[in-house]
């Protein structure tokens, strides 16, 4: 049994600059692809997909069911945000195939305080955000 997060959507038949309605009904427009299948536009909540970002992060894998279908694991790919809202605009999910190695960014975190800084003066050079 999978603990992976679960997430429902439907296909989308809204297509191009319409899909502005869908957003003021909080549906978000996204769009799966990946390993052969055809790019498959699809709408989900909009609520469900901020909560599951806010919880899982922008790296976990998530089972992903598109109407009656099977659900299928897949990476949140790309996000587009709103520049001032920060609201999600549209999604882009990449099919995993569970068998094939694949290389993803991890956000790195600074936690706590060195105590060479602390008390001895020093800096702290912050390089990367991220590692693979």
């Amino acid at each position: 049994m999978s603990t992976r997060p679960r997430l429902s959507a439907d296909p989308r038949k809204t297509l191009g600059k319409k899909v502005a309605l869908l957003r003021r009904e909080g549906v978000l427009p996204a769009v799966v692809y990946g390993h052969g299948h055809d790019s498959e536009p699809i709408q989900i909540d909009a609520k469900g997909f901020a909560e599951l970002r806010r919880h899982a992060g922008r790296n976990a894998l998530v089972d992903l069911k598109v109407g009656g279908g099977q659900a299928r694991p897949v990476l949140l790919h790309a996000v587009q945000e709103h520049p001032v809202t920060r609201r999600a605009l549209h999604a882009d999910f990449l099919i995993v195939r569970m068998t094939e190695e694949m290389t993803v960014d991890v956000p790195v975190a600074m936690i706590g305080e060195s105590v060479a800084i602390e008390k001895m003066g020093g800096t702290l050079l912050h390089l990367r955000d991220t590692v693979q």
